[in-house]
């Protein structure tokens, strides 16, 4: 336990080092390659909104800021959900009572659970506009990538022989595409290690298309594609990779 806490101590105090910018960051723009962790609570909206309800995305995004303030970046994010809007999904394994029974006749637990990841690049521009330095201020954004969702559908404790590795596929709604986003929110970069950060409005447009060919459920093929859209609030905590200047001064 000693030495776990010594590990974590070490990287932090290695990347809080690293997170202080060369010399003073407020005293011109400059360019800055930093790492990104980021959380996002969002909202379901068009053919997405008709499986999953809320959810939420963990990510990370490798990034480069110009002298100019565009900024350059490439990363992804793990999509992960609890509300499915599927109430009839296994409608034709339950019983007249709601039942879904394994192969001892037991009730089983079954879960569903929204997952998902995304994966693209994102071109931005800061403004400096309500800022404290030139490097920070109000920042749009636009991106481009690929992403792939899908229904969970976890029964650890029972044996469902429909529900068997199997044939989950057919139950899963699998779909992926492209996506495009934008982005709207406020990034701050200063002389502090632990006040980098982005926080904002992101929206997301999937253009997905069926990775199943056969829903069991429904006793149809799966045709057509769908518009998923995204809308929420994302936080980001920025990690810089430039190393501080010594202030210390040394008389031979």
């Amino acid at each position: 336990m000693i030495k776990k806490a010594f590990l974590l101590f070490s990287a932090f105090t290695f990347f809080t080092n690293l997170s202080f910018s060369q010399g003073n960051i407020g005293d011109t723009t400059k360019t800055l390659t930093y790492v990104s962790i980021s959380y996002q609570f969002f909202f379901a909206g068009g053919d997405l909104a008709k499986i999953y309800g809320p959810g939420n995305m963990i990510g990370g995004d490798f990034n480069i800021k110009l002298r100019n303030n565009f900024e350059f970046g490439i990363g992804g994010a793990y999509i992960f959900g609890d509300i499915i809007n599927q109430d009839s999904l296994l409608h034709g394994m339950q019983t007249e009572s709601g039942d879904i029974l394994d192969e001892d006749a037991v009730a089983a637990d079954v879960f569903f659970q929204q997952r998902g990841w995304k994966t693209g690049i994102t071109f931005s521009k800061i403004f400096s506009v309500l800022s404290p330095n030139p490097n920070s201020g109000i920042k749009l954004g636009i991106g481009l990538g690929y992403s792939q969702h899908w229904i969970r559908i976890e029964n650890q404790e029972n044996t469902i022989a429909q529900l068997s590795d199997e044939y989950k596929s057919y139950y899963d709604r699998k779909v992926g595409g492209i996506y495009i986003e934008e982005f709207l929110g406020y990034e701050l970069f200063s002389d502090k290690g632990y006040v980098n950060f982005i926080a904002g409005f992101e929206f997301r447009q999937g253009f997905s298309s069926p990775l199943r060919t056969y829903n069991i459920d429904d006793m149809a093929f799966v045709t057509g594609n769908q518009l998923d859209l995204y809308y929420g609030i994302k936080l980001s905590w920025n990690i810089l990779f430039h190393k501080r200047m010594s202030t210390s001064y040394y008389i031979n």
